[in-house]
C-alpha cells in the first residue's frame, strides 16, 4: 500500500473543513475533478471510506473523522518543525486575525501588543472572513462567535455593544430616525451582523452605500449621514456623537480564539496575554458605558 502524501492529507483537511468539493476547489484554486480524483486515491490508499457523498456536500464518515484528528496532529508537528528550522534565519511571526473595527483598535495601541525588544513580529489580518486557526491560516483570532472545533481554545474577553452615530455638527430631526440619511454597507457586501441589521432596518432610508465598513466611518465623520458602529469605535472619537440608544439585538460577546497546541508557543502566548490585558482596559468602552448622551 502506498503511503498518502502530505499534500493529499492537507487537501483532505480542506475538503473536510469546507464540506464540499466546490468550496474546497475555490479555496485551493483547483478543479473539482482533480480534488475528487485525489480524494478517491486517498481512500484507496487508506483502505477506508472517508466521506459520505451527499447532494448537499461531503460529510466525514467515522473513519474520516478519525483521520482528520490524526492529520491535525501531524499538521501541528509540521508547523512547529518549520518554525524550529527557520529560527536561526528569521524572526517568528504571530498572525492575528480580527474584523475591521477590532483590528483598527489593536493597531492604534500597537505599543501594548508589540515592543521593540520582542523576538517575534506580528502580522495583522484585517478581514470579516473566518480564517482557519485549525489549519494554521492564523495563530490567534478575535471573533464574535464561539467556535465549536475541539482543537480550538476560547476565552471570552468582553461584550461589544452597538449604537447609531452621526458627526457632532450634523443636524438631525429629533426622534425621526426614519427620515435620517442613513449610510450602510451594500447588501451584497454585508458580511457582519451590524451590516445585516442595517440592510434589514435602514435600506429604504439609505442615501449612500459602500462596499467596505471602514468607508462608513469616514463618511459619518464627514457629516454625510448616520450609521451603526461598535461603541468602542464611535464613543472614542470626539468628531462623532451617539444619536440613539444601544441596539440590544446587536450586543455580542468577544472571543479570543487560539489552537490548543500552538497557543503554548512563547510568542503566541505573549500576544494572547497582551490582548487580554488591553481589551480588559477598554471594557467600559466596548460595552457602551463611556457614552455621551444621545440626542
Amino acid at each position: 500500500m502506498n503511503e498518502p502524501s502530505l499534500d493529499d492529507l492537507r487537501l483532505f483537511l480542506v475538503v473536510a473543513s469546507e464540506g464540499s468539493l466546490s468550496a474546497a476547489a475555490k479555496r485551493l484554486s483547483a478543479s473539482t475533478a482533480t480534488l475528487s480524483r485525489r480524494i478517491n486515491q486517498l481512500e484507496q490508499q487508506t483502505g477506508r471510506s472517508l466521506f459520505h457523498r451527499q447532494p448537499s456536500g461531503y460529510e466525514l464518515t467515522a473513519d474520516g473523522a478519525s483521520l482528520r484528528e490524526r492529520v491535525l496532529q501531524l499538521d501541528a508537528v509540521r508547523a512547529e518543525l518549520a518554525d524550529w528550522l527557520a529560527e536561526p534565519t528569521r524572526r517568528p511571526m504571530v498572525r492575528l486575525s480580527a474584523g475591521t473595527w477590532t483590528c483598527n483598535l489593536l493597531v492604534e495601541h500597537i505599543s501594548q501588543l508589540h515592543q521593540k525588544d520582542d523576538a517575534f513580529g506580528l502580522v495583522f489580518v484585517s478581514t470579516e472572513e473566518r480564517l482557519s486557526i485549525a489549519h494554521r491560516e492564523v495563530d490567534i483570532g478575535l471573533r464574535n462567535t464561539r467556535p465549536d472545533d475541539p482543537h480550538l481554545v476560547t476565552r471570552r474577553i468582553g461584550e461589544v455593544c452597538y449604537a447609531s452615530y452621526a458627526a457632532t455638527d450634523r443636524e438631525l430631526a429629533d426622534g425621526e430616525e426614519q427620515r435620517w440619511p442613513w449610510l450602510l454597507v451594500a447588501p451584497d457586501c454585508a458580511h457582519t451582523r451590524s451590516a445585516h441589521w442595517m440592510v434589514e432596518h435602514r435600506l429604504s432610508q439609505a442615501v449612500l452605500q459602500v462596499t467596505a465598513s471602514r468607508t462608513l466611518l469616514d463618511l459619518t465623520v464627514a457629516g454625510a449621514g448616520v450609521t451603526v458602529l461598535p461603541c468602542f469605535v464611535g464613543d472614542r472619537l470626539p468628531s462623532l456623537r451617539r444619536v440613539g440608544p444601544l441596539i440590544d439585538e446587536l450586543t455580542e460577546s468577544q472571543w479570543l480564539v487560539m489552537h490548543s497546541e500552538t497557543r503554548h508557543r512563547p510568542a503566541v502566548r505573549t500576544v494572547i496575554e497582551r490582548i487580554g490585558i488591553m481589551i480588559s482596559n477598554y471594557a467600559d468602552l466596548y460595552s457602551g458605558k463611556c457614552q455621551r448622551e444621545p440626542i
